[in-house]
């Protein structure tokens, strides 16, 4: 009997011991290798794991079992062909302090909880269900390069900012809430049963959503155009509430805005006004505007994202776009002044390198060239660069 007990016992501590392992990335490298970790061994998702370090993944991290993974280095999804996922499932944790890149999807689902106190988590899509628990603090960013669903009793607190280039669904007693941060998402943004986004229900295209207090600004437009050699935006107000000033910002990747310039406003005004402003050195690479808005208090308010594409500037268009899959879109460039090489790639959204070729557009002529290798690729968003001397064009691809 003491013999039983005694084995007993130790399969039982052995259980616990193996429950409460800790895995933390010691050096640089990669998720699989197991000398970057204080284990030796590569995780399995179990565990409570810590990425202190820059480490690579080309797999799907699927978080269960009550493990937990914090990331204050950097985790970065580097797949050759197949995006890969992120999961956190069944009372599970994550924390991010640090950049994290993921070209799949992202589920957070059964009581699972993300916190994001710094940096960016990008993902290719994202769905949080049954209950999930999603916060953003203060200087956080999500950014989904897809659609963003919410359903069954899931909830966002966001402070930070939520970008998604997609579709946003808000269902079944779920909400999106915050008191600084804000939402915004180039399709549609829609509730239904009973959940809201930032106090609002009901739908709206290419729009932003943040505080539950009424905007001080009801924004009806903000657009950006190519005009010439130079990016043209225009906005359209229908009110204004002590509104001082609009401040436009810019960025390359979506995601890192600078200070372009300032607007004044109109103060109160229950008239419809347009604005407009011309950004007289555009960058050549896709370029991002944000519009926001300062009342006289100082309170300010995030309204819009608008994206300007080099192909709106006549450089090159792709076509179709999005594409399905197995079929090859091809690249259309407008007639060059002299002889011209372009270098032209594909890339998954971490910057890893699938495709590449060179082409010379000759003097006066049109060319058409089909883009090979996109035929081979998996469903996901990729980005094609056009190269030429020191002007770089970039533009999405989606297939689907």
């Amino acid at each position: 009997m003491k013999h039983l007990f005694f084995l007993l016992l130790v399969a039982f501590q052995g259980i616990n011991i193996l429950e409460a392992q800790t895995v933390n990335s010691v050096i640089d490298g990669t998720w699989n290798t197991g000398n970057i970790w204080n284990t030796g061994i590569s995780p399995k998702g179990s565990e409570s794991i810590s990425v202190s370090t820059n480490v690579t993944v080309d797999a799907d991290i699927d978080i269960h079992n009550a493990g937990s993974l914090d990331i204050s280095g950097s985790l970065i999804e580097t797949s050759l062909r197949n995006p890969h996922s992120l999961n956190l499932r069944n009372n599970t944790s994550m924390t991010i302090e640090g950049n994290t890149t993921f070209s799949g999807c992202m589920t957070i689902e059964n009581n699972a909880t993300l916190t994001i106190n710094s940096g960016t988590l990008t993902v290719g899509c994202a769905t949080f269900l049954n209950n999930s628990v999603i916060t953003l603090n203060a200087g956080a960013s999500l950014v989904v390069n897809g659609d963003l669903v919410i359903d069954n009793n899931s909830g966002t607190t966001d402070n930070g900012a939520i970008i998604v280039y997609g579709n946003v669904t808000a269902s079944n007693n779920s909400y999106v809430t915050g008191i600084t941060g804000y939402i915004t998402a180039t399709g549609t943004m829609q509730t239904y049963n009973n959940a809201y986004i930032f106090g609002g229900t009901g739908s709206c295209s290419n729009c932003t959503a943040s505080i539950t207090n009424p905007l001080p600004v009801e924004l009806l437009s903000f657009n950006v155009t190519a005009l010439n050699k130079e990016a043209k935006l225009t906005w359209t107000t229908a009110t204004e509430t002590n509104n001082e000033y609009f401040t436009l910002e810019r960025s390359s990747d979506g995601q890192h805005f600078s200070y372009l310039d300032k607007v004044a406003g109109s103060g109160n005004s229950s008239s419809i006004l347009n604005y407009s402003y011309i950004d007289q050195q555009p960058l050549s690479s896709m370029a991002y505007y944000r519009l926001s808005q300062t009342d006289y208090n100082g309170k300010r308010t995030y309204l819009k994202v608008v994206v300007l594409s080099p192909s709106e500037n006549n450089t090159f268009r792709m076509y179709p776009n999005p594409v399905s899959n197995g079929t090859i879109p091809v690249l259309e460039f407008s007639s060059p002044q002299t002889d011209t090489p372009v270098l032209i790639s594909i890339q998954e959204l971490s910057g890893r390198e699938l495709n590449s070729k060179t082409i010379v557009l000759v003097k006066g002529e049109q060319y058409i060239t089909p883009l090979d290798g996109t035929n081979r690729l998996s469903k996901g968003m990729y980005i094609v660069t056009a190269t030429s001397g020191n002007a770089v064009y970039k533009q999405k691809l989606i297939i689907q």
